[in-house]
């Protein structure tokens, strides 16, 4: 995942909805166990159709890294929910 946004990369490029690239496919949930904190965003394509962003989470804006919405660390948990449309 690095420390640049988060891109989940697909086995199969998604299909072009109307030409839109930016289609919400999906849902994130992240417990940060330090605070505690539970956060949510959505899993939106990529430009290029081949991947798809961990949008950003309530007011923490932007995608998510790995310091943004939280600094990460052990016992936290991302879990998701991704469903799209093969090209």
């Amino acid at each position: 995942m690095g420390t640049s946004n988060w891109l989940l990369t697909l086995p199969v490029a998604t299909f072009a909805w109307a030409d839109l690239l930016a289609v919400t496919v999906g849902s994130w949930s992240l417990r940060d166990d330090s605070v505690p904190n539970h956060l949510a965003g959505t899993l939106i394509t990529a430009t290029a159709a081949t991947g798809v962003w961990f949008g950003g989470a309530g007011g923490s804006g932007g995608r998510v890294t790995d310091t943004n919405p939280v600094t990460w660390a052990a016992g936290d948990v991302l879990s998701g929910v991704l469903d799209y449309r093969a090209a």
